[in-house]
C-alpha cells in the first residue's frame, strides 16, 4: 500500500488499497466530538473505510469506540470493521472504550460489537 496505509481485510477479501490522506481523513470524522453524519456519509460512498488503518494501526473503530457513538461503532463492523484490530500499542477498538467511556457503556458497546458480527 502506499504512503504506509494499512488494511485489516479479510482473507477472502483482497487488501483494501485507500489513499493515506483519504484514510486519515475517514478516521478523523469518526472521532468523538466530531459529529457522526460525515463519517457514515464518507463510509456509504466507500464501505472500504471501515477496513482500512493508517499507519499506526489504528482504524475507524478505534476513534469511534473511543467516542462512544454505537451508530457508528454498528456501521463499521456491518461494513467489515476489524473488532479484535490492534493498533501499534497493542490494543483493540474496545480497549478505546474502556479508556474513554464510562464502564456501563463500555458494557454495552461490548454486546454491540458481538452482536453486529455477521
Amino acid at each position: 500500500m502506499s504512503s504506509g496505509a494499512q488494511s485489516a481485510a479479510s482473507p477472502q477479501e483482497p487488501e483494501v488499497d485507500l489513499d493515506a490522506a483519504q484514510i486519515q481523513s475517514f478516521i478523523d470524522a469518526c472521532t468523538w466530538p466530531q459529529p457522526i453524519e460525515k463519517a457514515l456519509a464518507m463510509l456509504s460512498r466507500n464501505p472500504k473505510l471501515a477496513r482500512a488503518c493508517n499507519s499506526r494501526g489504528t482504524s475507524a473503530l478505534h476513534r469511534a469506540a473511543g467516542g462512544g457513538s454505537t451508530q457508528l461503532i454498528r456501521a463499521l463492523v456491518k461494513n467489515g470493521a476489524a473488532i479484535n484490530a490492534t493498533d501499534s500499542d497493542g490494543d483493540p477498538p474496545i480497549r478505546r472504550c474502556e479508556a474513554a467511556v464510562s464502564p456501563a457503556l463500555c458494557r454495552f458497546l461490548q454486546l454491540t460489537l458481538r452482536a453486529c458480527r455477521f
